[in-house]
This record gives structure tokens, C-alpha cells and sequence, in this order.
């Protein structure tokens, strides 16, 4: 049968209740190692190690600021997990465990995950636009007696030629600015780009409100775009404003501004795009810059797959169907200070129906800061979709997923049980056995046989379960942003993540975060996505007609039988939710206005089988200093006192640390500690949870 404790610690008095024992760690002779620990924490936090070889009794051993080491006390343990309270000095510390028989090496934090990437940014785009009036390079395609045709801008001639002409010319020279005057262009062409930008050219006007330029007149052909950047690098476009004037879907889908290969230096900016029903802004590359630019659209506007060093600021980007804004596949890029409005419809939902804010798939090294989400043209209607800000590990496109045990190996290599092939980007992940919480990227593979990029700290052996995947996040910051009236906020949907901080953001009208880890054996050769090293610190969450909640939700799907561990090492810290007794979702899993952590079970009926009462599926989370409060404007909608988190058996060596609700201490107000496994009914609660007031 499975230990479980619960430990509500209240006025300095302890409360325990003991169901049965673990079965104890023996002092290890082996030296402890520390795999996944706390990056960021204040003085006086609860903050988790986990590792390997910690013991039974593990002792944490912390050095402020170079000072003499001091032994911290510790607040929960179980299996090579350990959560202790830091002492009251602010500082950096350095923390090493102690296992009866040898010592960790010391672990370092309390740095930013995000801002060594972006300090050290250069700025992104075209150096020409830097101050292109001063340019001596400066061609006016109206009147430069340079160019061999000049524009008219009158609005009925087509200058197409006579810009596209002025752009090959300035490129011949070496580079340089082509200047639009006030007025308006019209650019006609039956096929291929209306304009082709090239190298060391940057396309330039008066001002988005003073220069525009007209396209969508004929029927576009497939090979149609407005401006096409091909292998183009140090090019731009500023200052003046796009217009789609098709009032008959004759650009229907059909190219805008688009890089069909990698173009490096690139920058709009300043830039008014009425795009309508026409194809996508998309542009791929290494120091893209895209600023104080108001893009608009009925389908998805800006699409930045696979940049680098990219940079999107200050822009108003409204879109009614499709995507604000894709950086699926990107690293080392940073959104901040932008509008993304979704057009609302007055409530109507249309074919094909599909709404989001920003996509982060496959991205790496991001800093999502100080946005703003909104909405316009009435109440967005809930359609399982309506993410502000989404990651889903690749959608229906997912590559390299896998689920199986180690057979045998070194720190370098390791057999598995399953064969496959090698996809450029997968990692291999510890997820149960020895080496628990470890990760490493795959260097290569040969059927069953991979070789790591870097060494195993601890080498997994034949007790070890492994899942193969993509992070879909790794290493993003969210912090700053202000989220309103779109049907979800945060959804990272059946995506593996880690290293992430959700910080100082605010949630109105909204349901707010959820974070889905997942396995499904079912699905080729398994899919398991854990979310490891999750910051959620510092959010204001108000419901509205839909619940809100700070939810870490561990999906099994096609089986009763965990492979691992799928969250592990997740903090929530001082986090406030104002709830209004709002239904949730009707899909939603957790039915709960609060904080949540804990195991759904989607194949019935649910039993626990040896391999699911030893393995955690929620390890190590640890809540504090959060807040729940009613909105007492609601008060037929809020029945009593109702509690403020929910578990249930999937979560191990969870620490709560809260105030109580009112006046009333009693765990039972503040923690709902549940059997019941979403559509099962399971046969115990959680395991080793200590709650402090």
C-alpha cells in the first residue's frame, strides 16, 4: 500500500497523520548529486533540490554571499527530493547536500534565466534605416535624376516598374535608401512580387500616415507577393503604409512580404499593413527587427518561424482568425511593449475557426515582457481555442516522441528498448529509475543506440524509464504583460518545458495559467511531455464569466500504467486569484478556482498498479505565500468558504505554505486532497504533504 502523509503545521503546533511508512533510503555511500533545483527564491523561501543519492536523511548545508556554510532546515523529503527554508540574508547562495556519508557538489542561484541573452543582444536590422534622411545614398524615386523612371504616386498610375527599377539600380550601387514621397502607389503586376527587394536596400516613405502602397488590383497568380526577400540581407522597410484594396478576395491566401529562405538583417518598422484576407507577413532569419508597426489582418499576420537574435517592440497587431504572432522553432528572441488584439466577431464563430495570441512551439530563449492582450468588436465566444499565449509541443506536427527503458549503457551512450531515428533537436529525458530528472540533447542514433551531446551526471541503468521529445519551451521568461478578455490566457498544451518563468503578469476576465504535461503510450511510439523547473511567481488573476486558476494538470491518457514523473520541481510563489464562483471549461479538467496540482486520468478505471504507487507523477511542487480571495461584489455565486487548492494522489512531496482562509485554520478549508482522478476514482490522496500556515 502507498505511504501517504499529510502535515498541516499551524501556530507552531504539528499535526501529523501517518497512513504507513516509506520504505526508507539507506545513508548512501554514493556522492549526492543535485539535478533540478530552485534558479530564483527570496529570503526565507521554501525552495526544492532534487537529485540523486540524497538518503534518508538528508542534510542542506547554504553559504550566503561567501560567508561560513550554516545547515538549513528542512521543511519536506522524500526519495532524493528535499525542500528547504533559505535562510533571511539576501543574497547569492551556494547550497551542497550532506548524505551521512559524502557531500554534493554546491549548487549557485539566484540569476536570471533570460536576461544574460538579452544584455548581451545586439540590436537587430537594416543599418541603413538608422537615420536613412541623413543617407547620401537617398533616392527619391519621384524626382532622382539617377533612376531611368521615376514614380508618379498619384494613386492611378502603376509605378511598380519605376520603384522596382529604383530598388535594382540602388542595389547595383552598392546599397543605399529608396524613398517614397507622400502619396499613394499602385503596384499591379500579373505575376511574381510586386517588388523584390535586394542587399543593402532599404524601401523607405514619408510616414505610414503620408506614403501608401496599394496592392491587391488583379487576381494574384501562385507566384504572386507583395515584396518578396530573397537570400536579401541589411534590407528594410519603413515608414509608410500597406494596403490590400481587394474587395473581392483577389488576394485571396496570396503572398504579402515574405522570405522564402533565411534573410539576416532585416527590419520593418514604422509600417501601417491592411492586409485583409491576403497571405501572412512572414520572413525567416537571423536579426529580424519588426517595431512600432500597426499590422492588421483577418487571418494569421506575423510569422517568425525559426529566427534568431529577433527582436518584435512596440507594435499593434489585431488579427480576427489565425495568429497574432508565431515564433514556433525560435531562440534568442524578445517580444515586448506590443498590442495583440483579437477581433472578437460580436461573438460570431466562422468555418475554420482558430484563434491565437503568440505561439511559442520549439522555442528557445525567449522574453515575453510588458505585452498587452485585448480584445475589440464584443465578447470573444469560448471555442476550445482563444490562447492569448500557446505552446503545444508542435500540434498535429510532433517528430520524435518515445517512451521506454534503458537497456544498458555509459555516461555517453545508452541502449534503448525502442529503435528510431535521429531527429535533429530531440532529447532524451530520465523521467523514472535512476537518473531521475536528468535530460541530455542526442548527438546521434542507430536503431536503439544514441550517443549524448554531453555525459550523464549519473548514469541511468535498467530500473530507468526515458522519454524521447522536443522541449517546446526552454529557457522563456513571461513577465510583465497584461492579459484581458481573451477566452484563455497561458495554455502550454501536451508540452514539454522547462526552465520557465511566468512572472508580474495580470490576468482580467480570463481563465489564466494551465500547464498540461502528458503521456500517452498510445500515440506512435509514445508520448510523454514533462514540465520541469516552472517558476509561477507574482500573478493577479480575476475571473470573469470563466474560472481562474493557477493549474498544473498531469494528463494520462490510453492507460492506467505512469511511465514517470511528468512535473518536477515546480514553484508557484505569491500568486493572488480573485475568484467570482465562475464555471470553468465545459472540457476544462480540473473544474476549480484555485491552484491546482494533480493527476487526470483519461482511461478508466483507474488502480494502483506496483509501477504507479511508486512513481510520482507531481514531484516536489511547492506553493507559497499565495492568495485567494472572494469577490465579494459575487456574493450569491461564492458558496461558503470553498478551498483554495486542489491535489489528489498524483502529487508527491508537495509543500503548501499559505495563509489560512478567514479565520479558519483547518486544512480541510484550505487544501482539497482528493482520490478522485477526473473520471476515476483512485485509491488514495497525495503522498507527503506538508502544509504550513
Amino acid at each position: 500500500m502507498v505511504a501517504r502523509r499529510l502535515i498541516a503545521i499551524a501556530a507552531g503546533a504539528v499535526i501529523a497523520t501517518t497512513l504507513t511508512q516509506l520504505t526508507p533510503t539507506l545513508a548512501s555511500s554514493e556522492r549526492p548529486v543535485i539535478f533540478n533545483y530552485s534558479s530564483m527564491a527570496n529570503p526565507g523561501d521554501v525552495i526544492n533540490l532534487q537529485g540523486h543519492a540524497f538518503g534518508s536523511k538528508p542534510q542542506v548545508w547554504c553559504s550566503v554571499n561567501g560567508a561560513k556554510s550554516e545547515k538549513l532546515k528542512v521543511v519536506n523529503a522524500g526519495k532524493n527530493v528535499v525542500h528547504i527554508r533559505l535562510p533571511l540574508t539576501k543574497g547569492r547562495y551556494r547550497l551542497k547536500i550532506f548524505n551521512g556519508t559524502a557531500a554534493s557538489d554546491f549548487v549557485a542561484f539566484n540569476s536570471s534565466l533570460v536576461t544574460p541573452f538579452i544584455s548581451n543582444m545586439e540590436w537587430p536590422g537594416c543599418s541603413l534605416l538608422i537615420d536613412f534622411h541623413l543617407s547620401k545614398d537617398h533616392y527619391n524615386v519621384c524626382t532622382d535624376k539617377r533612376l531611368v523612371s521615376h514614380a508618379s504616386g498619384d494613386g492611378s498610375s502603376n509605378d511598380q516598374a519605376a520603384i522596382q527599377q529604383a530598388i535594382d539600380i540602388v542595389a547595383a550601387r552598392g546599397g543605399g535608401v529608396v524613398y517614397l514621397p507622400a502619396g499613394s502607389y499602385k503596384l499591379d503586376k500579373e505575376t511574381g512580387p510586386l517588388l523584390e527587394l535586394k542587399c543593402n536596400v532599404a524601401l523607405c516613405g514619408a510616414g505610414k500616415d503620408a506614403t501608401t502602397i496599394n496592392f491587391g488590383y488583379s487576381k494574384a497568380s501562385p507566384s504572386s507577393s507583395l515584396v518578396l526577400l530573397d537570400k536579401a540581407t541589411n534590407c528594410g522597410i519603413s515608414d509608410l503604409a500597406l494596403e490590400n484594396i481587394s474587395t473581392d478576395s483577389a488576394w485571396l491566401n496570396a503572398k504579402t512580404i515574405t522570405a522564402p529562405v533565411h534573410c539576416n538583417d532585416f527590419s520593418l518598422t514604422k509600417v501601417r499593413a491592411n492586409l485583409k484576407d491576403a497571405f501572412r507577413i512572414d520572413l525567416k532569419g537571423d536579426h529580424i527587427l519588426v517595431s512600432d508597426c500597426q499590422l492588421t489582418s483577418l487571418y494569421t499576420l506575423l510569422f517568425m518561424s525559426t529566427c534568431t537574435n529577433s527582436q518584435v517592440r512596440n507594435n499593434t497587431i489585431t488579427q480576427k482568425l489565425g495568429v497574432n504572432l508565431d515564433i514556433t522553432r525560435s531562440s534568442n528572441c524578445v517580444v515586448e511593449n506590443n498590442k495583440f488584439i483579437l477581433d472578437a466577431n460580436k461573438g460570431v464563430i466562422e468555418q475554420g475557426n482558430m484563434r491565437h495570441g503568440v505561439a511559442i512551439d520549439l522555442a528557445r530563449n525567449l522574453a515575453i515582457l510588458n505585452n498587452q492582450w485585448s480584445t475589440i468588436n464584443g465578447e470573444a465566444v469560448i471555442n476550445n481555442d482563444g490562447e492569448a499565449l500557446l505552446s503545444e509541443g508542435g500540434g498535429g506536427s510532433r517528430k520524435a516522441e518515445e517512451i521506454g527503458k534503458i537497456v544498458s549503457g555509459n555516461e555517453s551512450q545508452s541502449q534503448l528498448s525502442q529503435s528510431g531515428e535521429f531527429v535533429d533537436g530531440a532529447v532524451i529525458a530520465i523521467i523514472s529509475g535512476k537518473g531521475l530528472g536528468q535530460w541530455r540533447s542526442i548527438k546521434s542514433r542507430n536503431g536503439n543506440s544514441i550517443a549524448l551531446e554531453k555525459p550523464w551526471t549519473v548514469s541511468p541503468d535498467h530500473s530507468s524509464n526515458y522519454s524521447i521529445f522536443m522541449w517546446s519551451n526552454q529557457n522563456i521568461t513571461v513577465a510583465g504583460n497584461s492579459f484581458s478578455g481573451w477566452p484563455r490566457g497561458i495554455w502550454f498544451y501536451q508540452a514539454s518545458t522547462t526552465d520557465t518563468q511566468i512572472s508580474h503578469n495580470q490576468f482580467k476576465q480570463m481563465d489564466g495559467i494551465f500547464i498540461q504535461p502528458c503521456q500517452n503510450s498510445a500515440r506512435n511510439g509514445g508520448q510523454f511531455n514533462p514540465v520541469w523547473n516552472t517558476v509561477i511567481d507574482h500573478n493577479r488573476l480575476t475571473s470573469g464569466k470563466v474560472a481562474s486558476y493557477i493549474n498544473i494538470t498531469a494528463d494520462l491518457q490510453q492507460t492506467t500504467k505512469l511511465a514517470g514523473t511528468m512535473a518536477l520541481n515546480n514553484q508557484i510563489y505569491r500568486n493572488r486569484i480573485t475568484r467570482t464562483g465562475s464555471k470553468n471549461f465545459a472540457n476544462d479538467p480540473a473544474n476549480f478556482e484555485g491552484y491546482c496540482s494533480y493527476l487526470r486520468v483519461e482511461a478508466a478505471p483507474y488502480r494502483d498498479e506496483p509501477d504507479a504507487v511508486n512513481t510520482p507523477t507531481l514531484l516536489g511542487t511547492i506553493f507559497q505565500g499565495n492568495t485567494v480571495q472572494d469577490d465579494q461584489s459575487q456574493p450569491d455565486s461564492i458558496q461558503n468558504i470553498k478551498p483554495a487548492y486542489l491535489i489528489n494522489g498524483g502529487a508527491y512531496q508537495t509543500t503548501i505554505i499559505a495563509p489560512p482562509l478567514g479565520n479558519d485554520k483547518s486544512k480541510e478549508k484550505l487544501v482539497l486532497d482528493s482520490n478522485y482522478y477526473w473520471n476515476t476514482a483512485g485509491s488514495h490522496g497525495s503522498v507527503d504533504t506538508v502544509i504550513e500556515h
